[in-house]
């Protein structure tokens, strides 16, 4: 069925093009930190361009890079009113979920004892507290959750990275609806 020779010449063919192949996945995978924030901006832009276009022709905005800023702000105003409108009744069913919770254990739990209790309990066990605190047990768990935190900061820093790059990708954004045109006919 397939009883083809394969001579030197198709050899290096596929080889070569296996290589090229390889080689475009490696960059890919190796700019893809840069391309992504890219790709992203591209692919808003191809979805936000027909609205450019309709502020910029239909409604008679003359210069485009004034087209481009008043779509990404009416962009971000939809997505404000959106999250407006969400998050603020997140916020109420939260805070009557935290009343119920505290009317609950005051009346069922015995609630206003909660505290004299903890007290007391600590009053008693304070010389077993101290000795925790003084022995390789309580060492051992700070050795332990100091990498915790570490992590938790990386963290952080990782979630102000994210900010950057969505700033980049916003900049992206611009630049690529405001050539939009110019881009998509060549």
């Amino acid at each position: 069925m397939f009883e083809e020779k394969i001579t030197f010449d198709k050899f290096i063919r596929w080889f070569l093009v296996a290589a090229l192949i390889f080689a475009v996945f490696y960059v890919v995978n190796y700019l893809s930190h840069a391309l992504l924030p890219f790709f992203i901006a591209w692919f808003i832009a191809y979805l936000l361009n027909p609205v450019v276009k309709f502020v910029q022709y239909k409604l008679r905005v003359k210069v485009r890079p004034i087209a481009v800023i008043i779509t990404m702000l009416l962009v971000v105003t939809v997505i404000s009113c959106v999250v407006f409108a969400i998050v603020p009744p997140m916020i109420n069913q939260v805070e009557k979920l935290g009343d119920a919770a505290n009317k609950y254990v005051l009346h069922t739990a015995n609630g206003n004892r909660i505290m004299v209790m903890v007290r007391e309990w600590i009053q008693e066990y304070l010389p077993q507290i101290r000795h925790y605190i003084n022995s390789a047990d309580f060492t051992a768990t700070i050795k332990s959750s100091i990498p915790k935190l570490f992590s938790f900061l990386g963290q952080t820093a990782s979630i102000v990275f994210s900010v950057i790059a969505s700033f980049i990708t916003l900049l992206y954004l611009f630049f690529i609806l405001l050539d939009y045109e110019r881009l998509a006919k060549n």
